[in-house]
């Protein structure tokens, strides 16, 4: 039978011989209201993540053209803007920035929407961390395979309604 092969990329070595740890994964969640998301700062304080903040998609864009992210957490109620153009907007700045969308509702056709919009993912809020660490790991690992993150396969990390 055929079997997936599972391509491990190699961790760079330093001057001793020695394995660099691999870099720490950086979110940038965009909402305007992190307080409501206290626990997403708990689970990436939990899992070692690097997390930043920004109030709207103008903030969202100004630190990504300055900055680089890992993964992108978009609530779906970000005030201004439509999330379907923030997750646009986002994907195409880096196309190696991996888009998650964070919404109340999941459903096959919220995901097809942020699949058709560049996004990768979407999670449930409010965060469940295991669901929430499967999701940035899949899309972290997708983006160290890939040139274009939104081109990836079809992958689903929540259940099926």
């Amino acid at each position: 039978m055929f079997g997936l092969v599972r391509r491990f990329r190699p961790r760079a070595q330093t001057k001793t011989g020695a394995l660099e740890p691999p870099a720490p994964i950086t979110l940038l969640a965009v909402t305007h209201n992190p307080d409501g998301w206290s626990d997403l700062r708990e689970i990436a304080q939990r899992s070692g993540w690097l997390l930043r903040w920004a109030p709207s998609c103008q903030a969202a864009v100004e630190l990504i053209e300055r900055d680089s992210f890992s993964l992108v957490i978009c609530d779906r109620d970000v005030p201004g803007q439509d999330w379907r153009a923030v997750v646009q907007r986002i994907a195409s700045l880096q196309p190696r920035v991996c888009v998650l969308l964070a919404s109340s509702v999941c459903d096959e056709y919220l995901w097809k929407e942020v699949a058709q919009h560049g996004g990768f993912d979407v999670v449930a809020k409010p965060f469940d961390a295991d669901r929430l660490e499967r999701a940035v790991k899949l899309a972290s690992s997708w983006r160290g395979w890939s040139q274009d993150c939104a081109a990836r396969p079809a992958l689903r990390t929540e259940p099926r309604p």
